[in-house]
């Protein structure tokens, strides 16, 4: 026995050297949350390979559209702040790589088209996007580009950034905008940042830094300012992850200590089994962490499932080691429980880590990471619970509080003095048969269950069938409306830009022609213009 304490001593030693890179790794996990629902599905998928080739021809998708009640074409101020935007340190890598591929602001591009002598307030980020390329792969695409539409209306760009050739007149220009980079009435526009790589990989510093722009630059209340766009979808999925995490983390801990504390009727006990949960939801996030990958919307769950199997475990084992207290010492008591336990403990952590890991076979990579951690977590956490259980139990012997009170043992007739009540011994059997009688109603049902065998078990393949015919009837969605109730932020943002600017539904439509084709340029713009006539006529677009 000497021997064996020693081991264990050890072996806790070893644990609270370990805590420090545990605790690190699990706080580095909770803050690196990255929701990004394109790169929820395997690079081979059929449609994303056909958003990644959309991507390599026409550039990223990854934007963020801007705006706020003062956002109109005729207001000057938007151009110190689209100049910050592209000039702006703050907006740039420590290496000097800018945050945004390419910007587009309503107001220079109505000025482009109607003042061919206007000079953009900077020249635009060159290489594979342009400065006229709307919002096409983000949440407000439009058939016809920006840049098209200057083409056609025979203005271009030097390199100064400086327009030249014929303008068209302010109506003209403003009916050919409106519902894209101006809103009906007339006036509001907006501005539309597409991230660059390094801009993704700072979204959420990124995503700040806009907001606190707007206000100092344009003199806004946070209040007013009106974000969308697939960059603002993951930050808002992100923020409302950890906002949950802060929020709820304490109650949760509070209940598990409770539910422990009150299925054990013992505090140290209790404080025992919720620190070895606590243990090993932390050594999960340390395993996420430490492999590289981020939290995600599903991932968040985990912790919660860890800790409600550590604590199931941790409350097998416990009563394991009550049951034997009452015949021997508690180090033997604690040895007898891990005997007792880890036969049925690793049997339902096995069943659990089989539903788990058959998630890693779905084609959706948040599932699939969700399967891998999951189960590695149930293996982390049967362990944990075998092991510092039974050692905790060694070094820190626990005794559940005895129903029993040793006091002097009275005559069977005599009472305590000046009460006319019970007597002492009488008390005390009240309390010896006090949990019996509380198992009474638990006896019962077992008692009917095996009585009533056959019609319970047809009651539960009833009840099973009955649950099954809904399984048809369940959809699945990841859209941005269906993860928010009505009334939010993000919510209220969209409605918002739909009602002032357009309609903010991707439509990215690719018309190649064959090399061979007998059409000359000006045909194949009026063939353009005829499939842009027939896809506003369809109802859904």
């Amino acid at each position: 026995m000497p021997m064996i304490l020693a081991r264990v001593r050890l072996a806790l030693i070893y644990s609270l050297l370990l805590l420090p890179v545990i605790l690190f790794g699990a706080f580095g996990a909770v803050k690196s949350s990255n929701n990004s629902p394109l790169d929820w599905v395997r690079p081979d998928f059929p449609a994303r390979q056909k958003y990644d080739a959309f991507v390599e021809q026409f550039g990223p998708g990854d934007a963020v559209i801007a705006s706020w009640p003062e956002c109109t074409w005729d207001n000057p101020r938007r151009d110190r702040l689209v100049r910050a935007f592209r000039e702006s340190k703050l907006f740039r890598s420590p290496e000097g790589t800018p945050y945004f591929e390419s910007i587009v602001c309503g107001r220079e591009t109505f000025l482009r088209m109607t003042q061919p002598g206007h000079k953009t307030a900077a020249a635009e980020t060159r290489g594979r996007s342009t400065s006229g390329r709307l919002i096409a792969g983000t949440a407000a695409g439009t058939v016809q580009t920006v840049s098209d539409t200057a083409e056609q209306d025979g203005t271009t760009e030097n390199s100064a950034g400086a327009s030249v050739g014929l303008s068209i007149p302010p109506a003209v220009a403003l009916k050919r905008m409106r519902g894209t980079l101006i809103g009906p009435d007339g006036r509001t526009t907006c501005v539309i940042l597409n991230f660059s790589a390094e801009g993704l990989l700072r979204r959420s510093e990124v995503v700040r830094l806009i907001r606190r722009s707007i206000m100092v630059g344009c003199d806004v209340a946070e209040a007013d300012i009106h974000l969308a766009g697939p960059v603002i979808d993951g930050y808002t999925v992100d923020a409302a992850s950890q906002q949950s995490l802060a929020s709820f983390v304490a109650p949760s801990a509070l209940v598990i200590l409770l539910v422990c504390w009150l299925s054990l009727k013992s505090l140290r006990g209790a404080l025992l089994v919720f620190s070895v949960a606590v243990f090993c939801q932390a050594a999960t996030l340390a395993v996420i962490y430490y492999s590289g990958e981020t939290m995600s919307a599903l991932l968040i769950i985990l912790p919660p499932l860890i800790q409600v199997l550590a604590v199931a475990g941790g409350i097998h084992l416990m009563n394991y080691y009550f049951d034997a207290l009452e015949a021997c010492g508690p180090q033997q008591a604690a040895i007898e429980a891990f005997r007792r336990g880890w036969l049925p403990c690793s049997l339902s952590a096995a069943t659990t880590a089989m539903g788990t890991a058959s998630l890693m076979v779905s084609g959706l990579t948040p599932i699939r990471l969700f399967g891998a951690f999951a189960t590695a977590g149930v293996i982390l956490t049967a362990i944990g619970v075998l092991v510092a259980i039974p050692c905790g139990l060694m070094v820190f012997p626990v005794r559940r509080r005895s129903a029993t009170r040793p006091g002097p043992i009275a005559s069977p007739g005599a009472t305590s003095p000046g009460s006319a009540g019970p007597t002492l011994q009488s008390r005390e059997s009240q309390a010896i048969r006090s949990p019996d009688e509380r198992q009474d109603l638990w006896k019962s049902l077992r008692n009917l269950l095996h009585a009533r065998n056959p019609a319970a078990l047809a009651v539960t393949v009833t009840l099973m069938v009955l649950a099954c015919l809904g399984l048809p009837h369940v959809r699945a969605s990841v859209r941005i409306e269906t993860l928010f109730p009505a009334g939010s932020r993000i919510l209220a943002d969209y409605e918002w830009l739909e009602a002032h600017l357009g309609h903010l539904v991707p439509i990215e439509v690719v018309v190649r022609f064959h090399r061979n084709c007998e059409l000359d340029q000006c045909e194949r713009l009026e063939f353009l213009h005829r499939i842009e006539t027939q896809l506003q006529a369809v109802p859904a677009v």
